[in-house]
């Protein structure tokens, strides 16, 4: 965390003192969070399928995420958000820059972000989880 705190100092000097960067912590109402970001980053060393970002993608936005293999199920880099090596700090950054000043680019990751969270209803997603007890239900 600290290290992601020294980056957004770092940006937003770049961005002459706009203070554009937070950290929320735990949060609840994730909807009304998200209606505030344009860029959503998810920097985590390890972590399941993240329904945290599934939302961030379903409210439509852009998403930063490590390259983490539970991230590459959802995110497709420059398609439907980035992802970045976590040890490359670079390139992070780079990314994050990327989406604040192209907001083009942003836009574009963003409607795919957000069609992409469609496979994720909660309707489809507990008839895969059913079917999934129905086959250890079998044997």
């Amino acid at each position: 965390m600290d290290e992601c705190k020294k980056i957004a100092e770092d940006l937003e000097k770049d961005l002459k003192g706009k203070e554009r960067i937070i950290f929320p912590g735990a949060i609840t109402n994730t909807e009304d969070h998200c209606a505030l970001l344009d860029v959503y980053v998810f920097p985590t060393l390890w972590e399941g399928l993240s329904i945290s970002m599934i939302e961030a993608m379903a409210c439509g936005r852009c998403i930063i995420a490590s390259d983490i293999p539970s991230n590459k199920e959802l995110i497709e880099d420059g398609v439907n958000g980035y992802l970045f090596n976590i040890n490359d700090r670079k390139v992070f950054k780079e990314k994050i820059e990327n989406s604040i000043t192209r907001k083009d680019i942003r836009d574009k990751m963003s409607g795919n972000a957000f069609r992409s969270s469609k496979i994720f209803s909660e309707k489809m997603m507990t008839d895969k989880i059913e079917l999934e007890y129905l086959k250890l239900n079998r044997n």
